[in-house]
């Protein structure tokens, strides 16, 4: 066999003319899948390139008789070396090639794997990603000493809740009254003839009274206004009626409908949704490590480009591509509007991407995403922008190592692979997890956490990165869903619009306890409802109001129906000396008729005839 091999050797000079024409070849890829199969790691072994070799070269190198005997030591040799023994090798000129990249220095390994794009190398335990240096400074940007703990809720809320912002509210809101009005022919008995136009301070109100039905959940709208003691809520009748909200409602608009851009699918929600991301970052600057990732705002209803995400609270609904820091905190978002989306399309998860984070490039910046941005070419691509990448990896994605992708591990098991200062492993716990980074290494890291058995807990140092800092959109998520002020809705956009002011009285709480803030988050949002409700440009309350008795059905006063009651004269008034009142049980049964009397005992002081009335009204519990 060995003559055989013999004859069947290259010669030196064949096996140099070999190289020189490979390596002047534009095509040229490497294929390391045999070298990579024979690997099984365990958490006691290195990834040390050293330590491995062409199999087809070894089982040559063993078949020789006179190195047999040779250690392995004796075996690693220089480059020269190993080429002029490949002279007499009956292999072909792919031994060569793969000894060149497995020589015994490091800096020859990053040599060759950045002249070779697509090249993926074991990682030694030396490999040290380089840093960025963080360049910004995260905090608020504000004069010092202008917020404190001390400060009231109601001004971090107005950081974001501008003037501006209220006034374009009016003005839209006003303007889309009055061309609903002059395209519709109103009924004789429509609310809508009551009209009259809003100002900020009513508009400040409403959307007090807004937040507020966000912590007093309710069945209906109508529910907040009704007099039954039960579910009643007195300080909501006394600050606006029923009709005045239902009619703010109906006509709350952002953005003027005869200059919307044709097929601009978010025209009416832009102007107020620009506005408070705007106040978002110039407000406060985020710390060095962000995150993307999506949330949905809950809509059942017909909608273009309505989106399903399974593994969301709301599975259906308008999708937001949100930045966050790792506290909550909104930086930037992005409302996904379909095909017609100017960011869709080929690379759509790379341009939401680099859409978000279009004002934090070059500063060094951490950023953590999920499978569904993470990919080789956006990590290069942020890479050029200073930019660090950390996320979990789709088996499907392009450019990335079959050996990771196909390796079979056991638990505990790690292999990783490296391109650059690209790494891409893969960790068995209870599940494949495929990671991507840019600033880690990979290396198997103890945690704080024990198991059942008392025993420590080890993991990648790039996923416990990932769990401490990928939280920011699911934390955000968590602070506004305990007091959501979203109902249901016609209209797509105001579901949105709303969900925005949620997330600017969520950063708002935030910025609150970033500067020492204790209190909770509830007593935070009361605080900031007291002030919207409170701001009256006129100074004081209507004394109509005030006076007014708040139970006006008199059917759902249970006061009544127990205890002794006593009948009295209406008090005068200095318009009318003998004052009389609707009798309410004979107005529930269609008939007007007034009386000067009424139970100065039930809560209600329903103004009843004498005789039958009263004593129906007491003794009927169905009257």
């Amino acid at each position: 066999m060995a003559s055989n091999n013999r004859k069947r050797a290259m010669t030196g000079e064949q096996v140099l003319r070999a190289i020189d024409e490979l390596s002047d070849s534009d095509n040229f890829e490497e294929n390391d899948s045999d070298r990579d199969s024979i690997y099984n790691p365990s958490d006691n072994e290195t990834a040390d390139l050293t330590t491995y070799s062409d199999s087809d070269s070894d089982a040559n190198d063993a078949a020789r008789p006179k190195r047999s005997g040779q250690s392995q030591k004796q075996q690693k040799t220089t480059t020269t070396d190993r080429d002029s023994r490949c002279a007499n090798s009956p292999h072909s000129h792919v031994t060569v090639l793969q000894s060149v990249q497995l020589s015994d220095t490091n800096d020859t390994q990053d040599e060759v794997a950045e002249s070779i794009g697509e090249t993926w190398i074991p990682l030694t335990d030396t490999y040290k990603p380089p840093l960025l240096e963080f360049t910004e400074c995260d905090g608020i940007r504000l004069p010092p000493d202008t917020l404190s703990p001390e400060t009231l809720p109601a001004d971090f809320f107005k950081l974001f809740l501008t003037d501006d912002i209220v006034s374009t509210m009016v003005r839209e809101t006003n303007r889309y009254a009055g061309q609903c009005m002059d395209a519709t022919t109103l009924k004789p008995r429509s609310r809508m003839h009551d009209w009259k136009e809003t100002d900020p301070c009513e508009m400040k109100k409403f959307l007090g009274l807004v937040i507020l039905m966000g912590i007093i959940q309710k069945p209906s709208i109508s529910s907040y206004w009704s007099t039954d003691p039960v579910i009643a809520t007195p300080l909501i009748n006394k600050v606006m009626s029923r009709n005045r909200f239902e009619l703010l409602l109906k006509f709350w608009h952002f953005a003027d409908n005869t200059t919307a851009e044709p097929g601009d699918r978010l025209g009416k929600l832009k102007n107020i949704v620009d506005s408070l991301l705007n106040r978002f970052q110039s407000i406060y600057y985020p710390e060095k490590q962000l995150s993307i990732d999506e949330a949905m705002v809950l809509w059942r209803g017909r909608l273009v480009f309505r989106q399903y995400i399974p593994g969301k609270r709301h599975k259906y609904g308008v999708k937001l591509y949100l930045l966050c820091e790792s506290s909550g905190y909104v930086i930037n978002a992005l409302v996904y509007c379909g095909k017609l989306d100017p960011i869709a399309g080929f690379g759509h998860s790379e341009a939401v991407v680099f859409k978000l984070m279009e004002h934090y490039m070059d500063v060094g910046h951490e950023l953590f995403v999920d499978n569904f941005y993470t990919s080789v070419p956006l990590a290069k691509a942020l890479l050029k922008r200073k930019t660090l990448l950390c996320g979990t990896l789709r088996r499907s994605r392009k450019h990335i190592p079959d050996s990771v992708v196909s390796a079979k591990l056991k638990k505990g098991e790690v292999i990783r692979r490296r391109n650059g200062q690209i790494v891409v492993l893969k960790w068995y716990d209870k599940r494949d997890v495929l990671m991507l980074t840019t600033f880690h290494d990979g290396k198997i890291t103890e945690c704080n956490k024990r198991n059942r058995k008392g025993e420590p807990i080890h993991k990648p140092n790039c996923v416990l990165s990932y769990n401490d800092y990928m939280c920011g959109v699911d934390r955000c998520d968590q602070l506004t869903s305990y007091y959501s002020p979203l109902r249901k809705s016609l209209k797509w956009y105001r579901k949105v619009v709303l969900h925005f002011l949620d997330i600017a009285l969520t950063n708002a709480y935030l910025l609150y306890k970033k500067v020492g803030g204790s209190k909770s988050q509830l007593w935070f949002r009361q605080n900031v409802i007291r002030s919207l409700l409170m701001e009256d440009s006129r100074g004081e309350l209507a004394e109509a109001d005030e006076m007014r008795p708040f139970y006006h059905h008199k059917s759902g006063d249970l006061s009544r129906l127990s205890g002794q009651h006593y009948m009295d004269l209406i008090p005068s008034t200095s318009r009318k000396a003998n004052p009389a009142r609707k009798c309410v049980q004979c107005a529930k049964h269609g008939t007007r008729k007034e009386t000067r009397y009424f139970c100065q005992t039930c809560m209600s002081q329903p103004a009843l005839c004498v005789v039958p009335c009263f004593q129906k009204f007491h003794t009927v519990i169905d009257n």
